[in-house]
């Protein structure tokens, strides 16, 4: 069996970040930006792993986290995950091997959905727990339109009345944005996963390859829409919105994929919804899109001291659902 480069590069070193990710397709969620964004709002250390052997190159970022003394790592927040250049059913064992000399006690990682591959994961590490819905936008907008549902095919030509209200305009929309986030996140109930401090949020809206589209309505914002971009896909991010811009979703939307068509970025990845099936999803579902599967890995590195930490903190270190068990009660 080859020996493999294998590497952390740590957001300190932007540019050879940047550098290894260009050897392969990925996603605004694998870039230094979006992690540095991230890693703004959590503290975690992050890294992304470089892997390389016999032709195959395997990227992901990972975040540290500790508890009661001891490392396990996650995927941070969004969309990312492995990504690589193709099958590689060797690449589990070197992976296990490198967690386990880094002294990491377990990890859960998030595969990525619009370019799975085999890397030799066994099914029982693997938790299929979602779907997203991706739009492929190399075909033609009529092709587009005819796979929408009829309720949406209605909201476009409805979206005509208000499209002199719709706006890109940043400088206009990044205020409301920033200051209704976290209002509209708190009063959504949403999990503490989606509380993004202000400067995470800033320097994401930021970037060149962040844009906005926005429902201007007496020459005051009632929402936004939020989409990052790479030049192989684009993701929606973010959605904030007053009772009364909540009906304009869809054209915010519907303006963005105009916009990404025009810059011939392939695909779209509206997301899925806060649980499988809610009205979230069924929204994105009624786009046509192709669903694909949202899936994690769930893995133990030390099982000693993972067995412990369960012990410690009273849970059944073998029980389904969040991972690992030990974190449930700081969820």
């Amino acid at each position: 069996m080859d020996t493999p480069v294998q590497e952390l590069i740590s957001l300190s070193s932007p540019e050879l970040w940047k550098s290894r990710l260009k050897e392969l397709p990925h996603q605004f969620g694998h870039t230094w930006e979006h992690c540095q964004a991230m890693h703004l709002s959590t503290g975690q250390p992050t890294y992304l792993y470089y892997f390389k052997v016999a032709g195959h190159t395997i990227l992901c970022p990972i975040s540290e986290r500790t508890y009661q003394g001891h490392t396990d790592i996650v995927t941070p927040y969004g969309f990312n995950g492995f990504i690589t250049n193709g099958d590689y059913q060797l690449f589990n064992i070197h992976w296990k091997k490198f967690m386990k000399s880094k002294g990491y006690v377990c990890g859960y990682f998030g595969l990525n959905p619009l370019w799975p591959h085999d890397l030799g994961f066994p099914a029982n590490e693997i938790n299929v727990y979602s779907e997203i819905h991706e739009l492929n936008l190399t075909q033609p907008l009529q092709t587009l339109i005819s796979q929408m549902s009829e309720n949406r095919k209605r909201q476009l030509k409805k979206m005509e009345r208000i499209r002199n209200n719709l706006s890109m305009d940043k400088e206009k929309l990044t205020g409301f944005f920033l200051e209704q986030y976290e209002n509209f996140i708190q009063a959504k109930s949403a999990s503490r996963v989606y509380h993004f401090s202000t400067s995470a949020l800033k320097l994401l809206v930021e970037q060149d390859n962040v844009f906005m589209t926005g429902y201007i309505d007496n020459e005051k914002v009632e929402a936004v829409s939020v989409f990052g971009y790479t030049n192989y896909a684009a993701d929606f991010l973010f959605n904030v919105n007053t009772v009364y811009g909540k009906e304009t979703s869809f054209a915010l939307i519907w303006m963005a994929i105009e916009k990404l068509k025009s810059m011939n970025i392939p695909l779209l990845n509206l997301g899925g919804g806060v649980k499988n099936g809610d009205a979230l999803s069924a929204f994105k579902k009624r786009f046509g899109g192709e669903i694909k599967s949202l899936a994690s890995v769930q893995q133990v590195y030390d099982p000693e001291v993972f067995q412990q930490l369960c012990i410690e903190s009273g849970v059944d270190m073998n029980q389904k659902g969040y991972f690992p068990p030990y974190r449930l009660k700081t969820h």
